[in-house]
């Protein structure tokens, strides 16, 4: 009972001197309303300034232990050209209710390459995409990505958007109930301290806390900003910026970095109350993507406590040791190495779709394929035969390669499944210290029964949203494959020989600065190649030709295409033969152009004609 007595004693004198302390501040304020300045120091002994700064030190700590709670980590995926989940980015959030609606940054939750600034790139903003929301438990921990997400509204010109946040009920059951309000009106003055809160990728993987203060406000962007010292980075964005009494002030947004430091911008709360209070309430539109997410997240959840990963399509396994770990962030790559150790080895297991049905006779070929923008480069392909037990063979594949005045080797572990190739890459750390245990991890891998048939692409319908049709059927001669992509949306590889391959795409253009007429791009071309025979003349070593033909008529509806080409051989290459490119170019559409690109490697310079007369057999199936 006495030291409880005596304890309170202490309290109370404390507040009591903090109150003289805060009176005597009060008072210095008024009679410097002349405008002239002091600081603290001037007006208070030190051991009542250094007071002060402990109550108020303790007060921002409290605020955030609890603000941290409501922050979230945000993953935004996008299928890739295969329909695999790929991860997009990664940002920052906070919960705005207790219904799990999220506030954070429009790029944090868009795969949209346009931009309000350029009228030349394709809109990509209704592509389909997925959302897991993580939460932090504990500061010291990684946050647990128990939630998908619903999108609700989103403003690219203010960069915002709003999340609802949807449980994955075999990782969590209920909303998180912490959550941060917004400020009504903009209450923060120059050197007012704030603290943002989010997960920058400098920051590992916990979330990260940092304070500073309010170093300045400006417009810019059709926007109001706060500037601060606080350390923030790319993956704060979309993060709280909150003041001492844990009301949010901002949204952390971007980061300019300067002679001095790194100034930190914060839309502020001024340009966000009323787009919140905008959409509060509407609906969240349904994701098509959801329970994918939700499926890989528990895939990725079960990894953190298993020594062995299962693939489905196509059907592998491979085997890791206790103290290693599995990062599982996209549907077809599994990346393992060990924990904590930035010196240490690494596995990763990748698989690729093609057209036709894989076979191991063809390892030489993938090399090539892998290398064909700079196959004259390669000195050797080496392959040797492997065998992990039962069906699982395979190939060790080690392409040499000279650029410039450096060389570099290429070593992956090759195998099939399907119309899958299945790929190896490793890293045995610094001076081999994991050799041993990378090698046992790669010798663990194994072929599974089971996966789904292969089905070639007889025809394919561009039907994406903001960009012209077209339709293209295929040949026996020539294989078609979907890239689920509006820029690049095709991609077709002939049968016979399957280092030629053909690219289909759409370039928007600005009508107003660029001149995309037949004779504009055949003066460019040929611009492009006398300087490129001007350059070579200095390397005798280089044999280069080329040839541009206007109007070529493809098909009854595909009219008027520019074809170009260019050839080049180094004639002290290892494996010798032509790099081929064929490009065909149309104004489609006002502000469209279609290229179709055909990139080839010949051997024999006779046939080089022959390979556009053959593509052109597949282009009369092209209709627009």
């Amino acid at each position: 009972m006495h030291h409880k007595s005596k304890g309170g004693r202490l309290a109370v004198c404390f507040m009591v001197v903090a109150i003289l302390a805060i009176t005597a501040i009060s008072a210095r304020a008024e009679a410097m309303s002349d405008g002239s300045t002091s600081t603290v120091s001037q007006v208070l002994p030190n051991t009542q300034v250094n007071l002060i700064s402990a109550i108020v030190n303790t007060s921002t700590a409290a605020v955030e232990q609890n603000a941290y709670k409501a922050a979230v980590k945000i993953k935004t995926y996008k299928q890739n050209g295969d329909y695999n989940l790929s991860l997009l980015g990664t940002g920052s959030g906070f919960f705005i209710n207790n219904s799990g609606l999220v506030l954070t940054n429009y790029h944090v939750i868009s795969n949209d390459d346009s931009s309000r600034y350029s009228q030349t790139t394709v809109d990509t903003s209704d592509m389909p995409l997925a959302f897991l929301i993580c939460t932090t438990k504990s500061t010291a921990e990684e946050p647990e990505c128990g939630y998908t997400a619903k999108l609700v509204a989103k403003d690219k010109d203010l960069d915002l958007a709003l999340l609802q946040a949807v449980p994955i009920t075999k990782i969590t059951q209920s909303l998180n109930s912490s959550f941060l309000e917004l400020n009504q009106t903009d209450s923060t003055q120059i050197n007012d301290t704030i603290v943002a809160i989010g997960y920058p990728g400098v920051g590992s993987e916990t979330i990260t806390i940092t304070r500073g203060i309010i170093s300045g406000k400006t417009n810019k962007y059709s926007k109001d900003w706060l500037k601060t010292d606080a350390v923030i980075s790319f993956g704060n964005s979309g993060g709280a910026a909150i003041d001492q009494n844990g009301k949010v002030v901002g949204i952390t947004s971007m980061a300019y970095s300067d002679m001095l430091g790194t100034i930190g911008y914060i839309i502020n709360v001024t340009s966000i109350n009323s787009w919140v209070s905008a959409h509060l309430y509407d609906a969240p539109q349904e994701n098509v993507l959801m329970q994918r997410m939700a499926d890989m997240a528990w895939k990725s959840k079960i990894l953190k406590s298993s020594n062995k990963y299962i693939n489905l399509a196509p059907p592998y396994e491979i085997t890791k040791p206790q103290d290693w770990k599995f990062e599982y962030n996209q549907e077809d790559q599994l990346y393992i190495n060990k924990e904590k150790d930035e010196d240490g080895g690494s596995v990763t297991v990748s698989y690729s779709r093609e057209p036709f049905l894989t076979n191991l006779k063809d390892t030489t070929v993938y090399a090539k394929m892998q290398k064909l923008d700079s196959l004259n480069d390669v000195n050797s392909i080496k392959e040797t035969a492997v065998n992990f037990g039962g069906k699982t063979k395979g190939k060790k594949v080690t392409v040499n390669s000279t650029s410039y005045s450096s060389n570099s080797s290429d070593i992956y572990y090759l195998f099939t499944a399907g119309n899958s190739w299945i790929q190896i890459d490793y890293n045995y750390g610094k001076n081999n210290k994991d050799k041993t245990i990378v090698e046992s991890i790669i010798k663990s891998f194994r072929l599974r029964e089971g996966g789904a048939a292969f089905v070639p692409l007889k025809k394919y319908v561009n039907q994406w949203k903001g960009v012209p049709k077209y339709t293209l059927t295929g040949n026996a001669n020539w294989l078609l494959q979907d890239q689920n992509s509006k820029s690049t949306s095709l991609l077709a590889i002939n049968s016979a020989n399957k280092l030629y391959v053909a690219a289909f795409s759409m370039q928007k253009f600005d009508p107003e600065t660029e001149d995309k007429s037949a004779k504009a791009i055949i003066a460019d071309f040929n611009k492009t190649t006398i300087d490129l025979k001007q350059m070579l003349k200095v390397v005798p070593t280089i044999d280069f030709f080329s040839e541009v033909k206007p109007s070529i008529n493809l098909s009854k509806t595909a009219t008027g295409f520019t074809r170009m080409m260019m050839a080049m051989s180094k004639k002290d290459s290892t494996i010798k033969g032509y790099l081929v490119n064929y490009t065909y170019y149309k104004k489609v559409s006002k502000d469209f152009v279609m290229q179709i690109e055909l990139n080839a490697f010949e051997p024999d310079k006779k046939k080089i004609p022959q390979i556009a007369t053959d593509f052109e057999k597949l282009l009369k199936n092209l209709t627009f």
